[in-house]
């Protein structure tokens, strides 16, 4: 039995054998979470800082503020400096009268329920007595799309 022990264990058991592998001794998860942070470290250290960015709207200063009246001017005002160098020039208003009587609430009801000629004759009115208190001529015109209707014989 003897001679059978000896062929299955070496007589010297560091000449052939390998040395164990590298065993994980320390937590893994606190290793990650220190690479993450080692590296958020050198990104923060290696870039410059940037400029803190304001999204607010900056209040301006009580003297920033003009004190002009145009603000608070008549915006109809301004057709009369629109031909400064012609002396013959008159200010016309121009008016696309369907769009006016579909918007404004006074002729919308009656252009919704289809009473196109008193709208037409209520915005006339209003338009002649606009012009005869800021001294201009309007034009006014009065067309939209009608559909074709085709029957087939």
């Amino acid at each position: 039995m003897s001679g059978l022990q000896d062929t299955l264990v070496p007589s010297n058991p560091g000449h052939g054998a390998e040395p164990p592998p590298p065993r994980i001794t320390s937590n893994v998860k606190q290793n990650l979470q220190f690479l993450k942070l080692w590296k958020e470290f050198q990104k923060r250290k290696s870039s410059t800082a940037k400029p803190a960015t304001s999204y607010r709207r900056k209040k301006l200063e009580k003297e920033d503020i003009p004190e002009e009246t145009d603000l608070y001017r008549d915006p109809t005002m301004t057709l009369y400096y629109t031909n400064q160098g012609v002396e013959t020039a008159v200010p016309v208003l121009l008016v696309d009268g369907y769009n006016v009587c579909g918007y404004w609430m006074k002729l919308k009801k009656h252009f919704m329920n289809g009473r196109l000629d008193i709208a037409r004759q209520k915005l006339i009115d209003e338009l002649v007595t606009f012009s005869m208190l800021r001294g201009l001529y309007f034009a006014s015109r009065f067309t939209y799309m009608r559909r074709l209707c085709y029957r087939a014989p």
